[in-house]
């Protein structure tokens, strides 16, 4: 399996490009694949590892042409190949403006000027109000050897995540204000784990003493090393200030889908119609 594609050396350097993809995950990484089949100049800018979230990931069974399903890291190296081998040059840099059209984008490494812009910066996670104790909002960011942790949340990341804790040997508190949203064979396989305990109608909260869980069974003391938010993500839609509506933006992916719609190949497919539109200007 080949490893993320490498990322082109920048500091403080300007680049031009026809276009210019921030973010890439599914959608950023479909959008430069269709981008890159005609003669533009094709630039994806990725702050972390291509895949995006797909890399928390412990297996993703709904994306076509896998029929055992496929982990989430084999899948985003599998993007981070074909990136490669297509020949889509991607820099590792984290973009902090635009400017409006032709757009100038100010990076942390670099600048870079385009003509058409395709934003796939995908979601940022709600956050925990807590103190005093690592809070982690991916899978990727828990350290190993942790050896009890703290899951937040009810939906289909949250379940999986604490899959993914319970197979690494940590002991799981698998916390849910309300009843579950997980799809029913996560849930499942959460109730069948020892290593995973459900609290349902519960929540946590930092106190002078320590972590508390308030739950059914009142106000008991929770001895964690760390807690793994899942409570939901927002859009990441900082560089929109001032460019929403310019000609030649276009978004992509889970930037602007909805929650229920934040699906790998829902992503990839959105990916490809922002680079469609892209063209359609381009041709005029």
């Amino acid at each position: 399996m080949a490893l993320p594609c490498p990322y082109a050396p920048r500091r403080w350097s300007m680049e031009e490009f026809d276009v210019a993809v921030v973010g890439g995950g599914p959608a950023g990484a479909a959008a430069a694949l269709h981008l890159r089949r005609t003669e533009l100049k094709v630039v994806v800018i990725e702050r972390g590892r291509i895949g995006g979230l797909v890399w928390n990931a412990s297996r993703v069974e709904n994306y076509p042409g896998f029929p055992g399903g496929v982990t989430g890291r084999e899948l985003a190296e599998l993007f981070a190949s074909q990136l490669e081998m297509a020949g889509v040059e991607v820099v590792k840099d984290e973009v902090l403006r635009v400017e409006p059209h032709p757009f100038l984008l100010h990076g942390r490494r670099g600048l870079y000027r385009c003509r058409y812009l395709i934003l796939a910066t995908g979601t940022r996670p709600r956050r925990l109000p807590l103190r005093g104790i690592p809070v982690y909002y991916e899978l990727l960011e828990v350290p190993q050897g942790v050896r009890r942790i703290a899951v937040v949340g009810g939906g289909d990341v949250a379940f999986d995540y604490a899959l993914s804790c319970a197979d690494r040997g940590t002991e799981v508190f698998l916390i849910l204000r309300s009843p579950p949203k997980a799809h029913p064979g996560l849930q499942e396989e959460v109730r069948q784990r020892p290593e995973i305990s459900l609290f349902i109608g519960a929540s946590i909260e930092a106190t002078d003493g320590g972590l508390v869980l308030k739950g059914r069974e009142g106000i008991i003391p929770l001895e964690v090393d760390g807690v793994l938010g899942a409570i939901g993500r927002l859009h990441e839609d900082r560089l929109l200030k001032g460019i929403e509506g310019v000609e030649g933006l276009h978004l992509a992916g889970s930037l602007h889908l909805e929650a229920p719609l934040r699906h790998v190949g829902i992503a990839v497919g959105d990916g490809i119609r922002a680079a469609y539109q892209t063209l359609k200007e381009v041709e005029g």
